[in-house]
């Protein structure tokens, strides 16, 4: 048994105590320095336990560390942090341990980015490292600056090292977004990256998250209504977005209806609209582009031209075109169209005027209609009225009426191709020259009310002093029609070219009031199935008062009213085709002699 002075042996104990917390001081106080470092210089109790676990385990609790944070109580020995160490100093052990730091990434461009940290000294920027790296991991560098793909996605992952050769426990990330544009029909798209004048980005190309892109749409050709959208959102055209995903910008607009030849040329998805632009000074032309249903009245006060190509209908629906001063002009091989029993299509009121030219007008009610002073010229227009108690034409009020070629036509009895109202006092003539007007050409008599139609009705009261003219017109009655042209008041009436009228109904083909002047020049045929081809109801002179036929029989009589009393014509061999008469088996000719005013009837079988 060993025996005398231990003091050796104590002396060695202390010697292993003292070295023991010698060892236990320097963990404590590497703590303390990563609990500054981490804090940035400021150590906080929370941080410090943490790391005083790392050194000492579950020794180290809450209560172990001074509230004042001057010192930690470790197996019954206090241990004071040493607040004249830096942060800075290289700690025992040379490093390799993590840290409590997350680098910054700051966005340079579209396509540059750049990275820091408080206490960094080097970095591993990579899109492959998705776990902490170590200090000896390739790929670390003290370049802050990288550039990213445009032509491909990548995630970029930061990782950052000390100077202590110390790693940080968390990274940054930053990543890169698609762009596509999307262009539409009659559109075109851009965009710029970082400011309106910064790099273009093309369709498919990548840039930074958070990158501000500037898109700008605009319009090319006949469009109208530019719509930009970033996916499905409609955004201000020209505005900055930040992109935080794959992104898709579009653009789109509508097809115009309307073209105005204004400088540069304007567009427009309403007739209204189109007017609105057009020039006061100047005569502007309004070019319908497509189909289109217009519901929104358009009135005219200035002079304007409207062209309605061919193939290309304007249907109103529940709206009209109105005329109210100067002249509107509608031309083109297209159509206007109407079903509205409701609206007059075009409706000329104050002192509008209307030419129409080539194009074809089918409306349920009046398809024109003058309350106005203006004038109406048609040039190888087709209009038809499809419903009863309407006009074709209907001049309540107007000035001259021209009809030159083209077709009018109403297939009801109830209603007229050419009504001029007896209140219309302010036409002076009406001329007919070329055109086919028509009625109704059914089968049968007068309907149960005993409505019947004329194919040109004038009113008594009109002021058409001078003349009501027919030049190589045909005139066409059906079953219903009472008179093809039936003339109130005392007028000037010359029928001259080839002019035709055709009276299928049981009346008179022609009917005159008051003392009428009715000039017969023309080669054409009038026929009638009624009694009568003119009847006037009193005589007037220069001019034939009647033609009348006596049905069944081969006698034909021309009475004249210029001396009072009646003689028989008398035939002759210089005839030519003038009238075609029912109810004759044979044909002959008769021919009044003895004046000027020479009148030939021919007649032939039915």
């Amino acid at each position: 048994m060993l025996s005398g002075d231990n003091s050796i042996l104590n002396r060695a104990g202390e010697a292993r105590d003292i070295t023991g917390e010698k060892e236990t001081e320097e963990k404590v106080q590497l703590a303390y320095l990563r609990a500054l470092r981490n804090r940035k210089g400021n150590a906080e109790k929370e941080e410090l336990l943490t790391q005083l676990r790392k050194e000492f385990g579950d020794k180290i609790n809450d209560d172990s560390i001074e509230s004042d944070l001057s010192k930690v109580t470790i197996d019954g020995k206090d241990y004071y942090f040493d607040e004249t160490e830096k942060p800075e100093e290289n700690p025992p052990g040379g490093g390799g341990e993590t840290y409590n730091e997350t680098p910054i990434i700051t966005r340079s461009n579209y396509n540059t980015f750049t990275v820091s940290a408080t206490n960094g000294s080097k970095y591993l920027i990579s899109t492959s490292q998705t776990t902490v790296p170590t200090a000896s991991t390739s790929g670390w560098s003290t370049i802050t600056s990288k550039e990213s793909s445009t032509s491909e996605k990548e995630i970029w992952y930061v990782w950052v090292q000390d100077a202590y050769g110390n790693v940080s426990e968390n990274h940054a990330t930053i990543t890169n977004y698609k762009v596509t544009l999307s262009a539409g029909t009659g559109t075109s798209l851009i965009a710029k990256a970082d400011t309106t004048n910064g790099e273009t980005v093309t369709s498919g190309m990548y840039v930074l998250n958070e990158t501000p892109v500037y898109q700008t749409g605009a319009i090319s050709g006949a469009y109208v209504n530019l719509v930009v959208k970033k996916d499905s959102i409609t955004i201000a055209n020209s505005s900055e977005q930040t992109l935080s995903t794959d992104t898709t910008f579009s653009s789109s607009a509508t097809a115009a209806n309307y073209a105005v030849n204004i400088s540069p040329t304007y567009y427009s998805l309403t007739l209204a609209d189109a007017y609105n632009h057009a020039s006061s000074s100047t005569t502007s032309t309004i070019t319908a582009l497509k189909s289109v249903t217009e519901t929104s009245q358009a009135s005219f006060s200035k002079n304007i031209n409207i062209s309605v190509p061919s193939g290309i209908t304007i249907t109103l629906s529940g709206t009209q075109i109105n005329p109210t001063a100067n002249t509107t002009t509608i031309t083109g091989a297209g159509k206007i169209y109407s079903t509205d029993t409701g609206h007059t299509m075009i409706y000329c009121t104050g002192s509008g005027s209307l030419v129409l030219n080539n194009i074809t007008l089918q409306s349920a009610k009046d398809p024109v209609k003058f309350n106005s002073t203006g004038t109406l010229i048609t040039n190888n227009a087709k209009i038809y009225c499809t419903t009863a108690s309407s006009h074709c034409l209907n001049m309540v009020k107007s000035g001259n009426i021209s009809i030159t070629n083209g077709y009018i036509y109403h297939p009801y009895d109830t209603a007229n191709a050419l009504y001029v109202a007896s209140g219309n006092t302010t036409a002076e003539y009406i001329a007919i020259n070329g055109a086919t007007m028509g009625g109704l050409h059914s089968s049968g008599g007068t309907d149960s009310t005993g409505a019947q139609s004329y194919i040109i009705f004038v009113g008594s009261g009109t002021s058409i002093t001078d003349r009501i003219t027919l030049t190589n017109a045909k005139l066409g009655g059906g079953a219903r029609t009472k008179n093809c042209l039936r003339v109130g008041g005392t007028r000037r009436i010359t029928i001259g070219g080839s002019t035709s009228i055709y009276c299928w109904a049981a009346n008179n083909a022609i009917y005159t009031g008051g003392s009428s002047v009715v000039d017969f020049n023309t080669s054409g045929n009038i026929y009638t199935k009624g009694s009568y081809v003119l009847q006037q109801t009193s005589g007037c002179a220069y001019s034939i008062s009647k033609l009348k036929c006596i049905s069944g029989t081969n006698q034909y009589m021309v009475y004249r009213d210029e001396d009072g009393g009646m003689e028989p014509g008398t035939k002759s061999t210089n005839t030519f085709a003038f009238v075609y008469v029912s109810g004759v088996s044979s044909t002959g000719t008769l021919q009044w002699d003895g004046s000027a005013n020479n009148i030939y009837l021919y007649s032939k079988g039915y």
